[in-house]
């Protein structure tokens, strides 16, 4: 609904793209909102550590780098950027150690 009533505000997408990512589990509409999250508001680390964190619960490692790359530069800090980027590669790993198995 606050969508509806103010669709050119970035914060409400970001949270609205981690709502569907952690609690839906939709990540496909995650990634939408995340990027109209982005287009409207290029210079929100927030959005760009959002659609960091959608990337990387894809396994796709180097939009996700590049993701956090972009919230660097937009005032995140070093320590939350790297952790996020530290949890995303445990679970990249320990994904694919069971699908070998």
């Amino acid at each position: 609904m606050a969508l509806l009533d103010d669709p050119f505000n970035a914060a409400l997408y970001d949270r609205y793209a981690l709502f569907l990512l952690n609690r839906l589990r939709d990540i496909p509409s995650a990634l939408k909102c995340a990027e109209k999250s982005v287009e409207l508001d290029k210079d929100n680390g927030d959005s760009y550590l959002t659609l960091a964190m959608i990337y990387y619960r894809k396994d796709d490692l180097r939009n996700g780098d590049d993701s956090i790359d972009l919230a660097l530069m937009h005032n995140k800090s070093i320590a939350h950027c790297s952790l996020a980027m530290g949890v995303a590669r445990y679970h990249y790993a320990i994904r694919n150690i069971k699908s070998k198995n």
